[in-house]
């Protein structure tokens, strides 16, 4: 469950790739699954930080070393995210970064990194993105097929001017995504959730006391403040995690009608992603069906990003909050 590129860049290698369910609460792998899928043709194991949240990299990572595989962390949407304090991008042999202009931190057009804490690996990445050239650039010297990878001068400079803004901007997507927690968290639209749910804040429990309900708590109990209809849940962080909140994403069966309901208003929301990767049609050759994962295949139905971005203002949110609960009013179809 994810861009179509983390899976096609397997295949270019020629290389098959095999896809495991997510996790419901945070659509990350689900490392329990991974286990079972790692066989002795396994080189690599790709992991995705989703929507800005750090995935259960410290598992992962794990795992991979017991079976002698590496990691490549997609941190294409997590510039910023933190695992236990550390750096999405850091844990793994590699991360891969992607600077398009809607990520986090974004080029004035396409643009990406690679991260890596080994030297080899490093010196032969530097010169696979030069065409495979051998050191000094410009020696006209190929022992690799590499490939023109360079990223040019214009958006470094666009990345360079950003980069010392990032930690801030960072910092408000988080405030604004509280502030989203709590909205809904007091309009009363929320279902029953995981355990693990952002509800069990202690925040939004006192909010909820001082409005003379009761929260949910960490044991997942419905809140009085929700009519018990199941009509949505809000993001789930990974224990030990810092999401930078690339996309704030709810989740609700209705997802489809709330989408369409919302651009009626005037409010953009969007879906991350409608179809999971085993169902892709470019993926047909490997024999995957409807029903082989079922979380994977749920969430596509059930999954809306709501706005977020630095300069989003609290009434923006309001808004967007008192479209959803006048939404969940209206007489079901």
């Amino acid at each position: 469950f994810s861009f179509i590129s983390t899976a096609t860049v397997i295949t270019r290698l020629g290389a098959k790739p095999v896809f495991v369910d997510i996790e419901p609460e945070t659509f990350h792998l689900n490392p329990a699954l991974i286990k079972k899928k790692l066989t002795k043709k396994t080189r690599v194991i790709i992991p995705v930080h989703l929507y800005g949240n750090p995935c259960r990299i410290d598992e992962i990572v794990s795992l991979a070393k017991r079976a002698g595989v590496f990691v490549i962390e997609d941190c294409a949407q997590s510039c910023g995210a933190t695992f236990k304090g550390k750096q999405t991008g850091s844990f793994g042999d590699f991360g891969a970064f992607s600077f398009y202009p809607t990520k986090t931190l974004g080029a004035a057009g396409d643009a990406g990194a690679i991260t890596t804490n080994d030297k080899k690996l490093y010196e032969k990445i530097k010169s696979l993105h030069l065409h495979g050239e051998d050191g000094a650039f410009h020696s006209y010297r190929y022992s690799l097929i590499g490939i023109n990878s360079r990223l040019d001068e214009i958006q470094a400079a666009a990345l360079n001017v950003k980069l010392k803004h990032l930690p801030r901007w960072n910092r408000v997507r988080r405030k604004a995504a509280e502030r989203y927690n709590r909205l809904i968290f007091e309009s009363g639209l929320l279902r029953p959730v995981h355990p693990l749910a952002v509800l069990a804040m202690t925040s939004l429990r006192a909010s909820a006391q001082q409005n003379g309900g009761s929260a949910v708590t960490g044991g997942g109990k419905r809140s009085n403040l929700s009519t018990g209809k199941g009509r949505l849940e809000l993001p789930t962080q990974t224990p030990g995690g810092k999401s930078v909140y690339h996309q704030y994403v709810i989740r609700t069966p209705r997802r489809d009608q709330l989408l369409t309901y919302l651009k009626s208003a005037g409010i953009a929301s969007g879906v991350y992603y409608p179809l999971p990767l085993h169902l892709q049609p470019c993926f047909k050759s490997l024999g995957y069906k409807h029903g082989d994962f079922h979380e994977a295949e749920r969430a596509s139905h059930e999954v809306l990003s709501l706005p977020l971005y630095p300069q989003i203002t609290p009434a923006s949110q309001q808004a967007v909050v008192s479209s959803i609960k006048k939404f969940f009013r209206l007489p079901l179809k």
